[in-house]
């Protein structure tokens, strides 16, 4: 059984990384310990009940050996906008960690990793981890404009990364799934795809990527959720065998070749 915990986690720093775009870091040695690439927390904003549900995040990054994780969120609403005045040193209650994980054990030798705005946070630990795995690793991300591009310079040559943009004001101008058969002309046959970002995009990869192909992949869903533990049942999404399933408790990651996307 998985564990799950609740700590009161001190934060580190909490701190824009570009345009609305914050990372949020804090410290818990537990959940650190206990966390898988693909996983998310459950935050409870204020100590009030003023937001009154908690808010999910992907987990982004763990520092296992100091017990430090980061999260990032972008300012949407109120939750998040009350989160940009969390200051270091104050605490944060968290629920975590939740769902079940990227699966990167399998005997594929490329990675290709496809994200869309703030929905790469997943991707920094799953990146992380594939490195130490010694994958080779071609990562695409997409935004609206320059402004939403989130620096990925750190990898250096270990990450193939392309970036394109919807108004080409910063690499290629389009969608990731404008250039996606493109950039996997040149990857080999055992190739795993992974991909964070909203349904359009999975809708589109899926349309992209027949059944009959031998490209598997594995994506990360998101939706709106109350608890967080499969309780309340507000977060399900229909697969191809029309049953239902909740991105809290059996995903958040997902076959993408099981989902059915409504049109």
């Amino acid at each position: 059984m998985k564990k799950i915990l609740v700590h009161k986690c001190l934060i580190i720093e909490n701190i824009p990384i570009v345009n609305d775009i914050y990372k949020l870091r804090f410290k818990s040695p537990d959940i650190a310990l206990n966390s898988l690439p693909g996983q998310f927390l459950q935050i409870r904003i204020t100590e009030n009940l003023d937001p009154f549900l908690r808010r999910p995040f992907s987990i982004s990054r763990v520092d296992k050996k100091h017990g430090i994780i980061d999260i990032l969120y972008k300012v949407v609403g109120q939750g998040t906008e009350l989160m940009t005045y969390y200051k270091k040193n104050d605490l944060v209650d968290i629920v975590g960690p939740l769902g079940n994980s990227f699966i990167i054990d399998g005997d594929f030798q490329e990675a290709l990793i496809v994200a869309g705005g703030i929905g790469c946070a997943p991707v920094f630990y799953l990146i992380d981890e594939l490195i130490k795995k010694d994958k080779k690793i071609k990562f695409i991300f997409g935004s609206k404009n320059r402004k939403q591009v989130i620096d990925f310079n750190e990898y250096g040559n270990k990450v193939d990364v392309s970036i394109c943009t919807e108004d080409g004001s910063c690499g290629t101008k389009g969608l990731v799934t404008d250039i996606i058969l493109n950039e996997i002309s040149n990857v080999s046959h055992s190739l795993q795809g992974f991909a964070c970002g909203p349904n359009s995009m999975y809708k589109k990869i899926q349309a992209l990527f027949s059944e009959s192909t031998s490209v598997p992949w594995q994506v990360s869903m998101e939706s709106r959720m109350a608890c967080g533990t499969g309780v309340c049942q507000g977060c399900a999404i229909k697969m191809k065998t029309n049953v239902n399933k909740l991105v809290c408790s059996d995903g958040p990651v997902f076959d993408l070749k099981e989902i059915e996307f409504n049109d």
